[in-house]
Formats: structure tokens, C-alpha cells, sequence
């Protein structure tokens, strides 16, 4: 796909309802940013969820259909 970024991490698939206010991730979305952290990959990814709380509200900057957007998902 003609992406904005070449960094971050695909969203294959959705497993969990993690949505607050609606919003939610969507296969085909492309993570480049959790709160302040840039992801760059998988493991980046996997290691901030990690450091995360059950719970916690984190700020996701996520491209979906070659649009930049912010979403606000919650910890499970």
C-alpha cells in the first residue's frame, strides 16, 4: 500500500475490543505512534504495551485508508 511513513506496524488482524468512545483498531491500520513513542516495529511496539497498566488510556497515531488520525484506546 502507498503508505505516509515507512515505519510503524501493521495491524493484521483484531482480536480484543479495546475501543474507548468508538474508536477502535481495524485490520489494515498502520501504528506509527503510541502516546509519544515512535514505533518502528513489532517488538517497539509489543515492549510499550508491556510497560503499559490494565486499564490505562494510551493516544494511538495510526494511519487508516492513507489518512493520518489519532484514536484513544484502553489497556486490557
Amino acid at each position: 500500500p502507498n503508505l505516509r511513513s515507512y515505519t510503524g506496524v501493521a495491524v493484521a488482524a483484531v482480536t480484543a475490543d479495546l475501543s474507548v468512545e468508538g474508536n477502535r483498531l481495524l485490520a489494515g491500520d498502520v501504528i506509527h505512534r503510541v502516546n509519544q513513542t515512535e514505533i518502528f516495529n513489532a517488538a517497539g511496539l509489543r515492549r510499550f504495551l508491556e510497560s503499559t497498566q490494565h486499564g490505562q488510556i494510551v493516544a494511538l497515531h495510526l494511519e487508516r485508508a492513507g489518512q493520518m488520525q489519532f484514536i484513544l484506546l484502553e489497556i486490557d
